[in-house]
């Protein structure tokens, strides 16, 4: 069986090579001095490989190391199913995600609006997706957003802008508006226009991306 010193020592040849551990689980070496951890298997008279990870991102040992991800590759071979598709499986279904995430539609949706639209839009749409839907969802699928994030995530708007409403308000003595999330009353015009237009354009915005 390999040591953590002996995987660390491994050199780069003119040929790839490797060294084996146990149970199929083995380091492969390239002729570039790049490392990974590969299990051999066979699977209805057939072998496959497995790739399973860089050395040293993928430790030998330990949580998540090398030895801990064999076990769980083995099980899958004593059930019939294929570790090294499964893989692939789960990563292509990753890429389609990211394709797919609230970011990548964004940015998709805001570059073909962007020439349409004032500059006033621009700015404010922009400002919007990097400060407000990139941070809180923008890697989130999307098809797993929910109305309860969207919700969750107008209100946080909503609450931020009556704070900065009510500064406002401190400093310029405009006439109080309601804090009860009712429309705003007097004079507070810009509680009305960079408050509740947010909260509208946020969720108009995902609903478009999601088309």
């Amino acid at each position: 069986m390999l040591t953590d010193t002996r995987v660390k020592q491994a050199k780069k040849k003119a040929k790839p090579y490797k060294f084996a551990d146990k149970d199929g689980l083995y380091l492969y070496v390239s002729p570039t001095g790049a490392k990974s951890w590969r299990y051999d298997y066979r699977r209805a008279g057939l072998r496959e490989t497995l790739t399973i990870g860089q050395y040293p991102d993928v430790p030998l040992a330990g949580e998540g190391g090398a030895r801990e991800q064999l076990e769980q590759a083995r099980r899958l071979v004593a059930q019939g199913e294929s570790p090294a598709r499964r893989k692939k499986a789960e990563k292509a279904a990753e890429r389609l995600a990211t394709a797919n995430s609230v970011k990548a539609l964004g940015e998709a949706w805001y570059a073909g609006l962007e020439p349409l639209r004032s500059k006033s839009w621009q700015e404010n749409a922009r400002r919007w997706l990097d400060k407000d839907i990139y941070p809180a969802m923008g890697s989130t699928p999307i098809a797993s957003v929910t109305h309860v994030d969207v919700s969750a995530l107008t209100s946080v708007a909503l609450s931020l802008v009556r704070e900065a409403a009510i500064d406002a308000r401190r400093l310029e003595h405009i006439p109080a508006a309601t804090t009860s999330g009712g429309p705003p009353s007097g004079g507070l015009v810009a509680f009305r226009a960079y408050g509740y237009l947010p909260r509208l354009m946020i969720r108009t915005m995902i609903s478009e991306m999601a088309k």
